[in-house]
């Protein structure tokens, strides 16, 4: 049984990890667009799908962690599911947040360049 927690308390943070890698895989390509748009004085550019694609799978994702979790343990005091579930909320946030930073910036409204 206490084999069983484990598992599926490995499988719970493992979720909670790619949500947290997709997330920054969106915050990366939302810099890198950034970049580009910042080079090249176009702030026509849009960002593209996966910007957003990553971002949605990521929360999706972070929002599977955090019910497996309730589900799994929601009479399990045990320390080690406290701070997983302190995790998957911090996730879900940073993931919502990267997902409302990629549809803020997705046509920036300020001029890039002077002149």
């Amino acid at each position: 049984m206490a084999m069983d927690a484990r598992r599926r308390q490995g499988v719970v943070f493992g979720i909670l990890a790619v949500g947290i890698v997709l997330a920054l895989k969106s915050s990366n390509v939302q810099r890198a667009v950034a970049r580009h748009r910042q080079r090249t004085c176009d702030g026509t550019l849009p960002l593209p799908l996966s910007g957003y694609l990553y971002c949605g799978i990521g929360l999706a994702v972070g929002v599977l962690a955090l019910v497996l979790l309730i589900r799994w343990f929601r009479h399990n005091p045990e320390p080690l599911v406290m701070t997983l579930a302190i995790t998957a909320v911090a996730g879900i946030l940073f993931e919502l947040f990267t997902l409302f930073a990629a549809i803020s910036e997705a046509h920036p409204a300020i001029p890039l360049c002077g002149g």
